[in-house]
This record gives structure tokens, sequence and C-alpha cells, in this order.
């Protein structure tokens, strides 16, 4: 659902100029929050599975 929040944003540039720039801004933000909560949470799985 977010990938498809993200497309509608940036489309609606179409009609409203300055919604490209802020679609893919904020499409930037949603997928480094992605990419990196994953990585966060492999390091806490690492960290939990050596500290047990």
């Amino acid at each position: 659902m977010g990938w498809a929040l993200q497309i509608a944003l940036v489309v609606s540039g179409y009609w409203v100029g300055t919604m490209y720039f802020l679609g893919v801004v904020f499409a930037a933000l949603w997928w480094a929050s992605i990419h990196f909560g994953r990585k966060i949470d492999e390091a806490k799985a690492r960290h939990s599975a050596q500290v047990a």
C-alpha cells in the first residue's frame, strides 16, 4: 500500500507541479525508513542471538 501511495503522490504532479518534488522527497524518505529499519532489525536480532 505504501508503494501505491507514493506512486499516486508523484503522479499527482501532473495536476500540481510541486507534487512531483514532494512525491519524490517523501518516497525517498519512506524507502529510507524501510531500508534502514530492516538493517536495524537485523542488527538487533544478531545482538540478541549473541547475548543469549
